[in-house]
């Protein structure tokens, strides 16, 4: 659950932020998705 709410704040704030990524299949793929991914996982484990 803490990473899903994560997730949200994150995707929202890059959102904010004037991010944008497609909608369907290719949402997962986007840069957008890679660099929440990317701030999720550093977030979590506490990497820079």
């Amino acid at each position: 659950m803490e990473a899903e709410l994560l997730r949200l704040a994150v995707h929202g704030t890059l959102h904010v932020l004037g991010y944008d990524h497609p909608n369907g299949a290719g949402r997962t793929r986007s840069a957008m998705w890679r660099r929440q991914e990317t701030y999720v996982h550093r977030l979590l484990n506490g990497t820079s």
